[in-house]
């Protein structure tokens, strides 16, 4: 358990040293860009203070960014673990959708643009579906590989249990398969995440960090492109580390594998 401990102390230190010298680095670049090439670079504390600036409505941006987010990745969610939860147990059905998963995986997320105007034209539905198209191959594969990759061992016991295929299923092959599962989940979300933001630039509405970011290059607000991109930082942040790192490490522990 002390061992446990401080591994945790030590990986959340090394985040923190992590952070600090981003913001070092921040820092420096924007002396240098301010002071040698007379550049309005803003400062970090710049960047905060436009992030808070009432006018900007940076967090009514943010509200409308996450509900498109999680909507999509939800959508992602759902259809890819069971899909590939499918395809791990039947090799038929793996054989047949394949090809269609692998197609996703390759297409980068910004390719779908002119599908997605001619079907969503411009707005909410547009973004979601390239959120949706997006996150959900990484979450096919990882948890078919998860579901395949259960040791022959386990189900043997389980056989030898006599346990039945639905309780084999849950109390075996999901727990199993769960790190898999959370790997795929994290990768997902990172997808929709950065094809969010890009969505916004070209099909999103009037809301979203994506557009401010957007709106900020014409009126040459630079305070408010960095604050809009600190905000982007800080909720990727909370997502893998409170989030998916914690989920992670409980399932980890819960199998004994820290």
């Amino acid at each position: 358990m002390n061992h446990i401990k401080n591994k945790t102390q030590n990986k959340k230190e090394g985040q923190l040293s992590g952070i600090l010298m981003i913001l070092l680095i921040w820092i420096l670049l924007a002396a240098y860009q301010r002071i040698a090439l007379d550049k309005p670079f803003p400062y970090p504390w710049e960047a905060i203070l436009a992030l808070l600036d009432p006018s900007q409505n940076m967090l009514l941006h943010a509200g409308a960014s996450l509900l498109r987010w999680g909507s999509g990745f939800i959508l992602a969610s759902s259809l890819g673990i069971v899909l590939g939860i499918i395809m791990g147990l039947s090799p038929v059905v793996e054989r047949l959708f394949s090809p269609l998963v692998t197609v996703l995986q390759l297409i980068p997320g910004l390719a779908w643009i002119p599908i997605t105007m001619i079907v969503f034209g411009l707005g909410n539905g547009a973004t979601i579906f390239m959120i949706t198209v997006t996150a959900i191959a990484p979450i096919i594969i990882n948890t078919r590989s998860g579901i395949q990759q259960i040791e022959t061992v386990l189900l043997q016991a389980a056989q030898t249990m006599e346990l039945s295929p639905r309780r084999t299923f849950f109390r075996v092959i999901l727990p199993g398969a769960a790190p898999s599962i959370i790997s795929g989940l994290r990768t997902g979300a990172a997808n929709g995440f950065r094809v969010l933001i890009s969505a916004e630039m070209v099909v999103g509405s009037s809301l979203g960090l994506g557009y401010a970011l957007y709106q900020s290059r014409w009126t040459l607000d630079y305070q408010a492109a960095f604050g809009a991109l600190t905000l982007i930082i800080i909720i990727g942040l909370i997502v893998e580390r409170v989030i998916f790192s914690s989920l992670d490490c409980h399932i980890r522990q819960k199998r004994g594998l820290l």
